[in-house]
């Protein structure tokens, strides 16, 4: 159970980056 939450957090964080960083780039 933990393990699981674990990597879901680190696949959401990692999705928030790469959401960030497309952003990033298109207002630039």
């Amino acid at each position: 159970m933990c393990k699981t939450l674990k990597t879901d957090i680190k696949l959401f964080a990692a999705a928030i980056v790469a959401a960030a960083t497309v952003l990033g780039a298109n207002v630039s």
